[in-house]
């Protein structure tokens, strides 16, 4: 009787018999589970890019027209920084209004994130409608600003950011606590935020 030798069976990938074949699939299942496993480092860049978009847009809408206020109080031009006296307010909002609009014509050209543009023109539009009705009375900018801002932020991002709304009568509060407007002026100026906000950002999107 004749023995037959039985080879010993290599341990091989299912889907090949080849062990070249085996050497490239394994090899390329772990370079797959690698890329997996750093699948989220993927989003880094972008999250990046829009940081960078947020902070030019930041550096229009507010640093800027900070340090106009800063430069006018150090040069006497104003009382303080928050701008009490009603008539000392018309060439900073200007200025303000300038800085918005030069920062909105950048975003738009450099080719911003389309979601950022409605958020800069409602700060315009906010602000112009705030620079008219100063001649006049003096309505709360802060309150203003905060509520159009909220209001954007809710109507992007949905209900689950209402409970932000509260930001807004904290700034009310404290636009009170310093004596800078009555209840009026902080109800005012927080209503024009929000009746302008959000059908312009509606529209826009």
């Amino acid at each position: 009787m004749t023995r037959r030798l039985v080879q010993p069976r290599s341990h091989r990938c299912p889907l090949t018999s080849s062990p070249d074949r085996h050497r490239d699939l394994c090899a390329g299942h772990l370079r797959g589970g690698d890329a997996a496993d750093h699948r989220p480092a993927q989003h880094r860049p972008a999250a990046l890019t829009g940081l960078g978009w947020s902070l030019l847009a930041i550096l229009f809408c507010s640093a800027i027209p900070y340090v106009v206020i800063w430069v006018g109080v150090r040069r006497g031009r104003l009382t303080d920084h928050h701008i009490g006296v009603r008539e000392q307010r018309r060439m900073p909002l200007v200025y303000g209004l300038l800085s918005v609009l030069v920062g909105l014509a950048v975003l738009v050209l450099a080719g911003t994130p389309r979601p950022l543009i409605p958020m800069v023109v409602v700060m315009f539009a906010v602000l112009l409608i705030v620079t008219a009705i100063n001649r006049v009375w003096k309505p709360s900018a802060h309150a203003a600003v905060a509520a159009g801002s909220i209001s954007v932020l809710v109507i992007a991002f949905g209900p689950a950011l209402v409970p932000s709304l509260a930001l807004v009568a904290l700034v009310g509060w404290s636009r009170l606590r310093l004596g800078d407007h009555t209840t009026r002026q902080v109800v005012a100026g927080a209503l024009a935020g929000i009746l302008l906000a959000v059908p312009t950002i509606v529209l826009l999107s």
